[in-house]
């Protein structure tokens, strides 16, 4: 379902408190700074939802600056655990920051945000902007938190490489939703694409920058040794010594790179692996793949092993998750 909510028939008096309700209702709970005796403000946000991640075009002018914060106080108060994705159509030139960082995107150009500390979005007077917006949970980007948490507010350019992959994805979206969106099973495959695109465009980002501070690029190589893993999940002799050498690092050192990380190397391989078999489990195009079948796909050799592993993990056995949530797939339209 398309959802569309314009200022147009609201009364300029009014226009400011119903945009910060539209805002934090569509987005996550933040104070909407815009005068409020600006009668030129004008906003609209046209939505819909691909599977768990909900995508915004966004609309706004305002002739005396326009500015999203989201304090610690709103992030006391909200339970969101969410990423928001900013991509530049067109228009003046917006500012995100977060963590001490600023980045000035124009068009075509995209960033992040994570909801669960202070930001901030931010655009000068006169302001005519063209917006896409995504918001997702975090646990559905394959990167692990601390390695996308040196990411946020850094622009990644639209124009070239695979971050021109990910901005022309999103824009190809945009220029169909008045066309109709995929809905059901169809939503859940494109969104599950566009994560793992914009995955692969993070850690394209990081990898680029060679003037990082010493504790930077080892954020960074964390970042390309998540990617790998991820890249390689399938192989069943995927290890440490095999993620070094293609490192050029040491297995010493890499195993250092994970200390004060939630898991180890071997254990996040392990997290991975499973979380891929459970997406698969619960996809209704991969019912005709035995729960065996679908182990192996993702490294798994022992199909016995793998069971195990999975009911130790979930508190469900691999065949019963597939089960409850087939049984729940039942599309309805929007």
């Amino acid at each position: 379902m398309v959802v569309r909510v314009c200022t147009d028939d609201v009364p300029f008096g009014e226009r400011v408190d119903y945009w910060q309700h539209v805002v934090s209702d569509n987005f996550v709970r933040c104070v909407a700074r815009i005068d409020r005796r600006d009668e030129t403000f004008w906003g609209r946000i046209v939505s819909t939802s691909l599977g768990a991640v909900h995508y915004s075009l966004i609309e706004h002018y305002a002739s005396s600056g326009y500015e999203i914060s989201r304090s610690a106080k709103h992030i006391r108060q909200g339970e969101a655990d969410d990423y928001i994705l900013e991509l530049q159509l067109g228009g003046e030139s917006v500012v995100l920051g977060q963590d001490g960082r600023e980045a000035v995107f124009d068009r075509g150009d995209f960033g992040m945000l994570d909801v669960t500390r202070p930001s901030l979005l931010a655009c000068r007077p006169n302001s005519l902007v063209r917006a896409i917006s995504l918001t997702f949970p975090r646990h559905l980007l394959p990167l692990r938190a601390e390695a996308v948490q040196g990411l946020t507010a850094v622009r990644i350019n639209g124009g070239s490489g695979i971050g021109k992959l990910v901005s022309s994805f999103l824009i190809g979206l945009a220029e169909n939703l008045d066309e109709g969106v995929p809905y059901g099973d169809d939503a859940v495959r494109l969104s599950n694409v566009l994560l793992d695109l914009l995955a692969v465009g993070l850690t394209s980002s990081a990898a680029g920058d060679s003037v990082a501070a010493p504790e930077s690029s080892r954020s960074v190589l964390r970042t390309r040794v998540y990617s790998f893993i991820d890249r390689h999940l399938h192989d069943p002799e995927l290890s440490p010594n095999k993620i070094a050498e293609a490192h050029h690092i040491s297995t010493r050192y890499l195993h250092k790179l994970f200390e004060g990380e939630e898991s180890t190397v071997v254990e996040w391989i392990r997290l991975r692996r499973l979380e891929q078999c459970r997406r698969y489990l619960a996809d209704p195009a991969k019912r005709c793949s035995s729960v065996g079948v679908i182990a192996a796909r993702w490294g798994f050799r022992d199909p016995s092993y793998f069971s195990r592993l999975f009911r130790a993990t979930y508190g469900i056995r691999p065949r019963e998750y597939r089960m409850l949530n087939l049984e729940q797939k039942i599309p309805s339209p929007l």
